[in-house]
């Protein structure tokens, strides 16, 4: 579910201030006073990470920043854009919303995930092509559908962010030697998830027991090899989709301590993306400068 919360954030960000991947989220403890009673949610590590920026959070898979993502900037703009990318939400989500706990099958995630293959359209899943008579007159005919969920530059940021979470974080278990996979684990007590792409092939992985019991088992350790495996095959089956870097597109040295762009061209740094005129402000040459800014 988190990098779908990302289209939002990047895109427009509700009524908050639009996200970028630097962007600083609090990973440290949070409490929600809901009608149901308060709500703590946790990490599933059970630590705590203090400030972090949007990469870092999404490779590890980091809860509450995400959590606060989805706050900062409205849980119904949020859930909106994950309506528009296929996902059945309530009118009202619960703000939990922002780490899976409404259910969708892997057909829908699927769909929902063919946004970042297809840079901002997501394709509506059908099952049958075309029905046809012995002779091959057809009878019934099934016709692609897709909607425009994000911009092309959001969704390929997102896509960024996901390849990243392949070759560095959760989802190390899925690599394919010679293919670009884009994808994210997802665990919970019951359910381990792997979803992504190579070439032009999305799949869902999904894990659990028929009773509904704990799992035991997180989805970089049970989906992510099986996702693997099958597409070791599959992706290999079909001609590979062709997706160009947006012009919008920029580079830019970022500070992962302060969020912000180096000082100098030879100060240390990482390498980020962001959409152009939304690079952070640099830090200051001489002196500490203002504190980080921190979505809390």
């Amino acid at each position: 579910m988190k990098p779908l919360l990302l289209l939002e954030a990047f895109e427009d960000c509700g009524e908050g201030e639009r996200l970028t991947p630097a962007t600083l989220v609090s990973d440290e403890p949070l409490t929600l006073d809901l009608p149901t009673g308060p709500w703590t949610p946790s990490n599933h590590d059970g630590r705590y990470h203090g400030a972090v920026d949007i990469r870092t959070a999404l490779r590890h898979s980091y809860n509450l920043p995400f959590v606060r993502v989805s706050q900062w900037c409205g849980p119904q703009p949020t859930a909106a854009r994950l309506v528009e990318a296929g996902l059945p939400l309530p009118d009202v989500p619960p703000p939990s919303f922002a780490l899976g706990t409404v259910e969708a099958t892997p057909l829908e995630m699927a769909g929902a995930y063919t946004v970042f293959a297809d840079l901002g359209r997501a394709a509506r899943p059908y099952a049958v092509t075309r029905i046809e008579k012995p002779g091959g007159a057809k009878l019934e005919r099934e016709r692609p559908e897709d909607r425009r969920v994000s911009s092309r530059a959001t969704a390929w940021l997102v896509r960024d962010l996901l390849r990243d979470v392949v070759e560095n974080g959760t989802g190390r278990s899925a690599d394919v030697p010679g293919l670009d996979v884009v994808g994210k684990t997802g665990t919970t007590p019951a359910d381990a998830w792997f979803v992504g792409y190579a070439g032009s092939v999305v799949t869902a992985v999904w894990i659990g027991r028929d009773d509904g019991g704990k799992l035991g088992l997180g989805g970089g350790r049970a989906a992510a090899p099986v996702f693997r495996a099958f597409m070791e095959r599959a992706a290999l089956a079909r001609p590979p989709l062709e997706v160009a870097q947006p012009g919008s597109i920029v580079e830019r040295r970022i500070n992962p301590d302060t969020g912000r762009r180096v000082a100098t061209p030879f100060s240390e740094g990482e390498t980020e993306v962001f959409r152009r005129g939304t690079a952070p402000k640099r830090d200051p040459i001489l002196g500490p400068g203002e504190p980080p800014e921190v979505i809390r």
